[in-house]
């Protein structure tokens, strides 16, 4: 091994740092500056609601002593954290917050059908924002007689004549991914946040 360092490796590996080819590389140098922003009032209630509700999933983890087996949920908890720090949009428009709410995204931000979990055709929403297929929701009523939805057993209420344009307007932005955040937001009421102004 010594031979093989002294002999054969020094001659033949080139080790360079930064310092020693200064004068090639011809870096400007490093300025790191901090800078200290203090979050608005919405955004901070925001952020410790978010905590708080963290903070109590985590302790049902450890009274339940399951923390071991949970590290990718704490960890999910931590990124939702991070995250309402840079804009709280990316926490309230992000997938997992779409299925907590119960709203149904197919793979490809498309809505999917509660009943037969397609891609909408023909879609209606219900007075409780839950979407299904015309055809499916009219099958579904008729061979059952219920007036509940389907997926929270809520009144069932929805027009089933109106303009289906009127009920999907979707458009995304172009240069975007359709399952990109900026066409789940609603860009006429964005609001920014502390980051982005600080940027």
């Amino acid at each position: 091994m010594i031979l093989l360092k002294n002999k054969i490796l020094k001659s033949i590996v080139l080790r360079r740092t930064k310092i020693g080819r200064a004068a090639d590389l011809a870096l400007p140098p490093r300025i790191v500056s901090l800078r200290r922003d203090s979050l608005d009032i919405k955004e901070q209630d925001y952020y410790e609601s978010l905590y708080n509700e963290s903070q109590s999933q985590f302790n049902t983890y450890v009274e339940a002593n399951t923390l071991t087996n949970n590290y990718a949920h704490i960890f999910d908890l931590l990124t939702r954290l991070r995250q309402a720090v840079d804009h709280p949009y990316l926490v309230v428009y992000s997938p997992t917050a779409a299925a907590l709410k119960g709203e149904n995204l197919a793979s490809n931000g498309e809505q999917e059908c509660g009943l037969c979990h397609d891609t909408v055709e023909d879609p209606v929403v219900t007075s409780c924002q839950h979407t299904f297929c015309k055809g499916c929701l009219i099958d579904f009523s008729a061979s059952l007689g219920r007036v509940s939805c389907p997926s929270c057993s809520k009144l069932l209420t929805v027009d089933l004549t109106s303009n289906n344009d009127a009920v999907v307007n979707k458009t995304t932005i172009k240069g975007f991914r359709s399952s990109s955040i900026l066409n789940r937001i609603q860009i006429e009421n964005f609001q920014t946040s502390t980051k982005i102004e600080a940027l």
